[in-house]
């Protein structure tokens, strides 16, 4: 199975997904070296999942790895180069990635030349690329530190925009022989088109996610994959957007209809919405506006969640210490008056 002929991918290496659990096994060989896993159907590799997990990790295939990164904060809490014997946990189902070899090449079945340690080597990468990211009047130049950049709006990703139209996990950047790739991470499927890799070349042209602005350098037009994306995404809001008011016109004629029937007169109600344009606005992500717009690039994962926990459990621990010490000192003052009481 090769990967798709128009499209200059960063690897030729074939790869495949095993997902077990306690009834049987199945080989998933996948046609990209990257691939969406979860629930939903927009996933690459849609697994019978909860519906909580619809977009649960993003795999990516190089020459000598296979790198797991996880997309919701559910997910195994283990990311980076995933030697294969390690089993990443997926609802009830345990998936292992593995590395088939290029066409016409060996190291078949390993995932990394040298395994050991190998999760913790993701970290391990020399890149002098340097991606321009801009927004309204404002431009900001950062050096990518990693083959695999989760970027969205909040937790899990590991560069994260504030204020600029993203979803949770929007794109993964790929970067690898001083070549950037973006991948989108919540695809609106194109019938009769592949999915596919958008390659940013020093040209002078910038890809758009959000409102911010992509290139290699100063750039100052768009280019038209990303002109495509954002008019089919606009397509498909506006296309929900009229099902929506259909629905919303049924339901508002049903209540008219019903009312007319009763004894009892109120004001009349119309519809809870008219326009497309207002369903557009209402189903638009929720930025928060009291945060500071721009981009924040934490070097490691970070949480609130993960510093709720740790102030859950030192309010615990606390609470339990204190119980321990006003129960000894009930019991030591007991004592003191038996024996006050038994010597007297």
């Amino acid at each position: 199975m090769g990967f798709h002929k128009d499209m200059a991918y960063w690897t030729e290496s074939k790869w495949a997904v095993i997902s077990s659990s306690a009834n049987q096994s199945q080989r998933l060989e996948q046609r990209l070296p990257f691939a969406l896993i979860g629930a939903g159907t927009h996933c690459d590799l849609q697994l019978p999942v909860q519906d909580g997990l619809k977009t649960a990790y993003f795999a990516c295939c190089f020459d000598d790895r296979i790198e797991v990164w996880p997309l919701c904060a559910i997910a195994f809490p283990v990311w980076g180069v995933i030697p294969s014997e390690i089993e990443v946990l997926l609802g009830h189902l345990r998936l292992r990635f593995e590395r088939t070899g290029r066409p016409g090449g060996s190291n078949e079945g390993a995932n990394n030349t040298n395994e050991e340690g190998a999760i913790e080597n993701a970290n391990s990468f020399a890149s002098d690329v340097e991606l321009t990211m801009a927004w309204n009047q404002k431009s900001v130049t950062k050096k990518i530190a990693r083959t695999v950049t989760i970027l969205g709006s909040q937790h899990p990703s590991v560069w994260r925009t504030h204020g600029r139209g993203m979803q949770a996990c929007d794109h993964a950047i790929i970067c690898t022989q001083n070549r950037v790739w973006l991948v989108d991470l919540q695809p609106a499927p194109q019938p009769g088109l592949p999915r596919s890799a958008y390659e940013l070349l020093p040209n002078q042209q910038y890809y758009q996610i959000g409102d911010m602005r992509f290139s290699l350098g100063p750039a100052t037009t768009e280019s038209q994959p990303s002109l495509a994306r954002r008019r089919h995404q606009l397509s498909v809001s506006q296309a929900a957007a009229r099902s929506q008011v259909a629905v919303g016109h049924d339901t508002a004629e049903q209540k008219s209809t019903t009312a007319a029937g009763m004894t009892t007169t109120g004001v009349e109600s119309g519809p809870a919405v008219t326009t497309a344009e207002q369903v557009i606005a209402t189903n638009a992500p929720a930025t928060n506006t009291a945060s500071r717009a721009g981009l924040d690039c934490p070097e490691t994962f970070t949480s609130h969640l993960t510093g709720r926990l740790v102030s859950i459990n030192h309010s615990r621990f606390t609470r339990a210490k204190l119980l321990k010490i006003a129960a000894s000192s009930v019991t030591f003052v007991a004592v003191i008056v038996f024996l006050t009481w038994l010597f007297r």
